[in-house]
């Protein structure tokens, strides 16, 4: 997404913020910021779409804050972490971040988008340690992503289809599991 203005960032030696939906990547880039996601929400990331921006200098993974299953956007971001990884970026070039402010409520802030459009800046988004992003990652069922509203995981082929891997597979890649 927003290809030709992430590839033109890129070479200029620009950090690329990767995101979980098009709405948080078009507002980061309404102020200025190279921004990128993938298609229709979490879990439909796809190898190519890392392998063309692995190039970059750095990379920013937004995990989206889902306030009753915050195992779905570590999951997301932790796939998209790994897509990266295995396109050959090197892990220290690759950082998590997520919205500021409270996880419920009515001032909830999720993603991107939301902090923006609460009157926060970049500079108060926060970073979230690596190992955090994947112990709450490795929580993920897809019973939770289908609680959560993502269609994708309440229908098993098409899981299989997007994903293209069994469905515990990035648990067991964030495990370390050799079968994976």
């Amino acid at each position: 997404y927003r290809l030709p203005e992430v590839r033109e960032g890129i070479a200029e030696g620009q950090t690329v913020h990767w995101c979980e939906g098009e709405k948080d990547a078009d507002a980061l880039a309404g102020i200025g910021i190279v921004a990128t996601s993938h298609h229709q929400g979490a879990g439909r990331a796809h190898p190519l779409q890392a392998s063309s921006i692995s190039d970059a200098r750095r990379i920013r993974l937004w995990v989206d804050k889902d306030p009753e299953h915050p195992e779905v956007g570590a999951y997301d971001a932790w796939r998209r972490f790994t897509l990266l990884v295995d396109a050959g970026m090197d892990s220290g070039r690759i950082v998590f971040w997520r919205a500021p402010g409270p996880w419920r409520g009515r001032h909830a802030v999720k993603d991107p988008a939301d902090m923006l459009a609460a009157g926060y800046s970049l500079d108060d988004a926060v970073q979230c340690g690596r190992d955090k992003v994947r112990d709450i990652a490795m929580r993920f069922t897809p019973a939770a992503g289908r609680r959560s509203g993502y269609e994708m995981w309440a229908n098993p082929a098409a899981r299989t289809k997007a994903r293209n891997v069994d469905p515990h597979y990035w648990s067991k890649r964030a495990r370390g599991d050799d079968r994976a």
